[in-house]
């Protein structure tokens, strides 16, 4: 069977009863699971990166992936810091695919080799996402370094099947470039993810406040770039996030979006390196242990702490990941048409 018709099936076959259950309560669908808060790199809009905590060792990692699957769990994003930076990674992969359950990965890319890549793919990895900031030679993660990881992850994508994206971080910085740089994407059939810069929710490391769209000027040149991304996605190329979500961003900067659906620790949980779960990535963990959650849980100890915490940080995030969440469960075809 072609590769691409198989992981389709597997995408439909997971996303399927999740959806239909998910009508009549709310559970975690998908999960982050940080499985190291290190990284080579330092980005400057980051605020996750520490290079001081360890992390569960494989056996206790797998142990994770066990009690997502039995909390109802069938998607699983793979973050860091870095997650490539652990050399038993792919065998997490292959042991989390093992288990049915979709598959997705977070990267930088720098750690990326063919060797690397074959590995992901033979372990079953469904979609690899990495991070690129532009076209310009302004990061690590500029597509001067990527172009080799971009072109590797394609050949490896039309062998394996699974999913390339790219997640790019809207700023200051790389806002005059946002658009060249969806369309080069789009030139390689590759499917994008854009979000604005959101403000640390996590802890108390400082971000560099220039990146942030501060001025009348800078700000109409992020507007500018949301309304013309609509134009890029009839143009046929493809873009993720859906049409609304830019809009609601200018609302959201504009101050008049006042509230939006956020799905964090409602329809997706986090799991710290130690095996604390999150609310959402961007918030500090609980002192609850995965190990110690059941089903129940969900909508009873923790219901009214997530409430609290997820009013405060909407107030300053509008992200996309939790906001696609929201509208994958709305329109779940809308994922497979897009990436497909």
């Amino acid at each position: 069977m072609d590769t691409k018709i198989k992981r389709n099936l597997k995408f439909g076959k997971v996303l399927a009863p999740l959806v239909i259950k998910s009508r009549f309560r709310s559970f975690p669908l998908w999960a982050h699971l940080f499985v190291t808060r290190k990284c080579n790199l330092s980005c400057p809009y980051c605020f996750i990166k520490d290079n001081s905590k360890d992390e569960l060792d494989l056996a206790n990692m797998e142990l994770v992936v066990d009690r997502l699957h039995n909390l109802g769990v069938r998607i699983i994003s793979f973050y860091g810091g870095e997650p490539t930076i652990r050399k038993d990674f792919p065998e997490l992969v292959k042991y989390t695919c093992s288990k049915g359950m979709i598959t997705h990965v977070s990267t930088n890319g720098t750690k990326l080799d063919k060797q690397y890549i074959d590995r992901l793919a033979g372990a079953g990895i469904d979609i690899i996402n990495l991070s690129v900031d532009s076209v310009l030679d302004t990061s690590r993660k500029d597509m001067a370094h990527s172009k080799r990881v971009l072109e590797d992850l394609l050949i490896a994508r039309d062998h394996f099947g699974f999913v390339m994206a790219v997640n790019m971080v809207l700023t200051s910085q790389n806002v005059g470039s946002a658009l060249e740089t969806i369309r080069t994407l789009g030139n390689y059939d590759i499917p994008v993810s854009i979000c604005p810069i959101v403000k640390n929710t996590y802890n108390s490391v400082p971000q560099d406040q220039s990146l942030f769209f501060n001025t009348p000027k800078e700000r109409a040149a992020l507007y500018g770039v949301l309304r013309h991304i609509e134009v890029l996605r009839k143009s046929g190329i493809k873009i993720i996030d859906p049409p609304q979500y830019f809009r609601d961003v200018k609302s959201f900067m504009e101050g008049v979006l006042k509230d939006w659906d956020c799905t964090a620790g409602e329809y997706s949980i986090s799991v710290d390196v130690d095996g604390r779960i999150q609310f959402c990535c961007g918030l500090q963990p609980e002192n609850i242990s995965i190990f110690d959650l059941v089903r129940g849980d969900l909508n009873g100890m923790y219901k009214a702490r997530r409430d609290a915490a997820v009013a405060r940080c909407k107030k300053v995030c509008i992200g996309n990941c939790h906001y696609d969440a929201s509208y994958l469960i709305r329109h779940p075809m809308s994922v497979i048409k897009t990436v497909g």
